[in-house]
């Protein structure tokens, strides 16, 4: 506003300039990036990343063969456990 209270439309027009300025400035290196061509280093990047997600499910598999391992060692191991009860309990009625 001027002096008078009236609206002044140059300094108005300045500041909106300015602001949209650094708006501009701000989203640049977004729409370079966006314009240009895929480099080696996006390359680079994308076989990083399968790399990681390759190795990440071969961790999974290893640590469900390990889960299913133990599991099946656990049933065995309570298996063994009754077949000993049960073996004390039919000599105690033998004797």
């Amino acid at each position: 506003y001027g002096i008078d209270g009236k609206r002044d439309t140059s300094t108005a027009m300045a500041v909106t300039f300015i602001g949209l300025l650094f708006i501009f400035f701000e989203c640049l290196p977004v729409f370079v990036k966006l314009m240009s061509s895929r480099g080696p280093y996006d390359h680079t990047v994308d076989n990083r990343e399968s790399t990681e997600v390759f190795a990440s499910d071969k961790d999974k598999d290893a640590e469900i063969t390990v889960l299913n391992s133990i599991h099946d060692t656990r049933i065995e191991t309570q298996v063994n456990k009754r077949i000993r009860k049960l073996r004390r309990t039919e000599n105690e009625d033998d004797v």
